[in-house]
C-alpha cells in the first residue's frame, strides 16, 4: 500500500511538471514567420507568409487564410528559395547566412536584422555567430558545420538540398523546353548535367570537354576524379544562340533580359551552375567559334570547381580569373587565354601596365584576364606545394596579404618582383 502511494505522488509530481513546462512553452513567443515572394509557372507574383513545404505541395498564408499549392504550379527558382528557407527551419544557420548576404551583397542592413532576428527566434545559440557575421560580412556561413567531409577537400550535402537542387534543374529543362527551345537536350555525364540546343552531333564534344576539364582539376587539387565536388551535378546550359541566352535569364532565372556575357558562373546557398551565351558569332568562322566556346565553358566552369573547392568562400577575383583562364589556356591550345598571357607579361614587364589596383579590386579588360593569368602560372608551376597552402588559406577566410605572407613568405611587392625577373627569360 505505501508504494502505491509512492507511485501515485511520483505520477501526481509528473503531471505537475509537465504542464508547468507546457505552460512554460506556451509563454514564450512564436517564430516570426518567414515572409516570401512567389513568382508562379504563370508569370503571376505574390508575397504571402510560408506556413509547410512538403513533397508535392506548399501552404502560404495570406490575409490571414491558408492556401496550398502543388509545386508543378509554382517556378522552379521561386520553389528551390522556398525550399532552401524551409530547410532553414531546422537549420537557422541558413538564416545567418541569408542575412550575410543582406550586408555583402546588397547593403541592407533593415533586411539583414530581419533574417538574423529569424534565427535567433529559432536557436538562441547562434547570437554569436550572428554577431560575427556583423562584423565580417564577407565571409560565408558554414551553414552545415557538422557535415562529413570528403578528405578535407569538399563538403558533402544533405540528401535534401540535392533534391532540391534537381528539382530546379529539371524543373529548368521544362521551362525551357516551352519557352526558350523545345528542343533542348539533357545530357548527362559522370559529373555533369548538360542541357543544350546545339545539334545533337556536337553532344559527344561537350561532354568530352567537360569531363576532360574535370579530370585536369582533380590532377591538380589532388581530387579522386571518382568523387564529385559538385552536388549532386554541375548543371550547365548551353545555348546556341543569343536571343535563347536571353530568354533564360529572363524564363528561368527571372532576370532582365540584355545581360550582356558570353556567359557565367553562379553559385548561391548549395546550387552552383554554369549558364553559355550563343557559339556562332558572325565575324567568327565556326572553327574559331567552337575554339571560343570551349574556351569559355573551361574559364566558367573552372570558376564553378573553385566555388565548391573546400569551401565556398570566395577566391579574390584576380586569383579565381587567374586559375580560370589558365585551365582554359592548358585544355583549348591555340585559344585567346594561350595566346595572350607572355604577350600581357611583356607589358607589365616593361611598365605599360600597372596591375596594383587588380589585387584589391580585379578591371575585367582581355589585358587584365591576360596578366593575371601570368603571375598564376608563376605562383602554380613555380611553387606548387606553396599555391596550394596560398589557396587554402584563402578558403579558409584568411586575408590575401596575410595568406600571401604565410604561404610564400612575400608580400604583394615581392612577388611581382620575383615573377616579373623570372618572366625576363621569356
Amino acid at each position: 500500500m505505501k508504494v502505491d502511494k509512492c507511485l501515485w505522488g511520483l505520477a501526481v509530481a509528473s503531471i505537475v511538471l509537465s504542464l508547468v513546462v507546457l505552460g512554460a512553452r506556451a509563454q514564450q513567443a512564436e517564430p516570426e514567420p518567414v515572409e516570401v515572394e512567389v513568382t508562379m509557372r504563370d508569370g503571376k507574383e505574390f508575397e504571402a507568409d510560408l506556413v509547410k513545404v512538403e513533397e508535392a505541395q506548399v501552404t502560404f498564408k495570406r490575409a490571414g487564410k491558408e492556401v496550398t499549392y502543388p509545386i508543378e504550379d509554382i517556378h522552379p527558382w521561386s520553389l528551390f528559395e522556398i525550399r532552401s528557407l524551409a530547410m532553414g527551419f531546422d537549420n537557422p544557420r541558413i538564416f545567418v547566412e541569408y542575412g550575410r548576404q543582406e550586408l555583402n551583397w546588397h547593403e541592407d542592413e533593415q533586411e539583414a536584422e530581419k533574417w538574423f532576428k529569424r534565427a535567433l527566434d529559432r536557436d538562441k545559440g547562434l547570437q554569436k555567430l550572428v554577431s560575427v557575421t556583423r562584423k565580417n560580412p564577407e565571409k560565408p556561413v558554414d551553414v552545415n558545420p557538422d557535415a562529413e567531409v570528403e578528405g578535407q577537400k569538399f563538403r558533402q550535402s544533405h540528401p535534401e538540398a540535392e533534391a532540391a537542387i534537381l528539382e530546379l534543374v529539371d524543373g529548368w529543362h521544362e521551362v525551357i523546353k516551352e519557352k526558350v527551345q523545345a528542343d533542348c537536350k539533357k545530357i548527362e555525364t559522370d559529373h555533369f548535367l548538360i542541357y543544350t540546343t546545339w545539334d545533337k552531333r556536337d553532344h559527344r564534344a561537350l561532354a568530352k570537354v567537360c569531363e576532360k576539364l574535370y579530370s585536369r582539376l582533380c590532377k591538380e587539387f589532388d581530387i579522386n576524379r571518382k568523387h564529385n565536388i559538385w552536388s549532386p551535378k554541375l548543371p550547365i546550359y548551353v545555348f546556341w544562340t543569343e536571343r535563347e541566352f536571353n530568354r533564360f535569364n529572363v524564363n528561368c532565372l527571372l532576370r532582365p533580359s540584355g545581360i550582356r556575357a558570353g556567359g557565367y558562373c553562379w553559385s548561391r546557398m548549395g546550387v552552383t551552375f554554369v549558364v553559355l551565351n550563343q557559339v556562332k558569332y558572325s565575324q567568327l568562322t565556326k572553327a574559331e567559334a567552337q575554339k571560343w566556346f570551349f574556351e569559355l565553358l573551361v574559364h566558367e566552369t573552372t570558376h564553378a570547381f573553385n566555388a565548391r573547392y573546400l569551401s565556398d568562400i570566395k577566391l579574390p577575383s584576380w586569383y579565381n580569373e587567374g586559375i580560370a583562364e589558365l585551365m582554359a589556356a592548358e585544355l583549348v591550345p591555340d585559344c585567346r587565354a594561350d595566346k595572350w598571357w607572355r604577350s600581357a607579361t611583356r607589358y607589365v614587364r616593361d611598365g605599360s601596365v600597372d596591375i596594383e589596383t587588380n589585387f584589391d579590386r580585379f578591371r575585367g579588360s582581355a589585358l587584365d584576364y591576360a596578366v593575371m593569368q601570368s603571375l598564376v602560372r608563376y605562383m602554380m608551376f613555380k611553387k606548387k606545394k606553396e599555391f596550394i597552402t596560398f589557396y587554402k588559406l584563402l578558403k579558409e577566410g584568411m586575408d590575401q596579404d596575410d595568406a600571401l605572407k604565410e604561404a610564400y613568405g612575400l608580400t604583394r611587392q615581392q612577388l611581382v618582383d620575383k615573377w616579373l625577373h623570372a618572366a625576363r627569360a621569356m
